[in-house]
C-alpha cells in the first residue's frame, strides 16, 4: 500500500499514529508502505530507500532510522 491522506489498511493504534507521522512528513503516494508488526512499519521511496518507523509507546513519539 501506499500512504495516502487517507489512513486505511491498519491494524493498531500504532500503526495508525505512524502514519499520521509519514503523512505528516512526506507528500502522498511517495512511499510504498509494508506493515511489519503492530508497532513498526517500513517505508520505501522509489529509489529503494528505506526507512524503519516504529512506535516507542512510553515516549508517545514516532521513532525512525534508516
Amino acid at each position: 500500500m501506499r500512504n495516502t491522506e487517507v489512513i486505511k489498511g491498519v491494524k493498531t493504534i500504532a500503526q495508525y499514529k505512524i502514519m499520521q507521522f509519514i503523512n505528516q512528513n512526506f507528500y502522498p503516494e511517495t512511499l510504498e508502505i509494508e506493515l511489519i508488526d503492530g508497532q513498526t512499519v517500513k517505508g520505501t521511496d522509489r529509489t529503494g530507500e528505506s526507512m524503519i518507523f516504529r512506535w516507542n509507546e512510553e515516549k508517545k513519539i514516532v521513532e525512525t532510522e534508516g
